[in-house]
């Protein structure tokens, strides 16, 4: 259940002096079966931002066979198939590919939490270069939209511990601990930090 934070970009890393034009806009698309290109473009995101996030603090064989498993095209293309499952890609005004949110209904959890009237934020995968741009808050107001259409009024999500970025992005987002859960990479044992947040009177 692991997320791909919003981590700041590496300062001397080419990708963090990515700038939007003048005309830049972000667009959030939703994703179906029927989407031309659905699968391989949210191949392709996951596979990068994943590797961003983990990759200096993980085995790289191990590393490597769970990206191989969690975004092969199959795998991709069963849960889009799953109605339970919500995908929306984030693109700029020129259709370029900058990330995607996926959320679940109780039936397609991806862990079993005691919370009522929920919606799960499983993955806000977004590619570096975008980050530091307000790309990630869209992604997260997305998430809070989906609630409201399906008469939810809290969202949850689990964070891996060590990914700090992320901890802080949903911290300042409003959300809060509620419980630990023990991920396995591999052969090693990870914790991911459970968090939730209630929609307020507003949302």
């Amino acid at each position: 259940m692991k997320q791909v934070g919003l981590l700041p970009p590496e300062p001397d890393s080419p990708e963090s002096h990515y700038t939007a034009p003048m005309s830049f806009l972000f667009q959030v698309i939703p994703v179906t079966p029927a989407t031309p290109d659905g699968v391989p473009r949210l191949q392709a995101i996951g596979r990068e931002t994943f590797v961003q996030t983990f990759a200096q603090n993980n085995d790289p064989d191990e590393l490597a066979r769970y990206v191989a498993e969690a975004f092969a095209a199959e795998q991709v293309q069963a849960e889009l198939a799953n109605p339970d499952s919500f995908f929306y890609l984030l693109t700029d005004g020129a259709g370029t590919d900058l990330g995607y949110l996926k959320v679940n209904l109780a039936p397609a959890f991806t862990e079993a939490v005691d919370l009522e009237n929920a919606l799960e934020v499983q993955r806000i995968y977004l590619l570096r270069a975008a980050q530091g741009q307000g790309a990630g808050r869209l992604l997260m107001d997305q998430a809070l939209a989906a609630a409201r259409e399906h008469g939810l009024s809290q969202l949850w999500l689990g964070v891996w511990e060590h990914n700090l970025g992320a901890l802080e992005f949903y911290r300042r987002s409003g959300f809060v601990p509620f419980g630990r859960h023990t991920f396995m990479f591999g052969q090693e044992a990870q914790t991911d930090v459970l968090m939730r947040r209630d929609l307020g009177p507003q949302e």
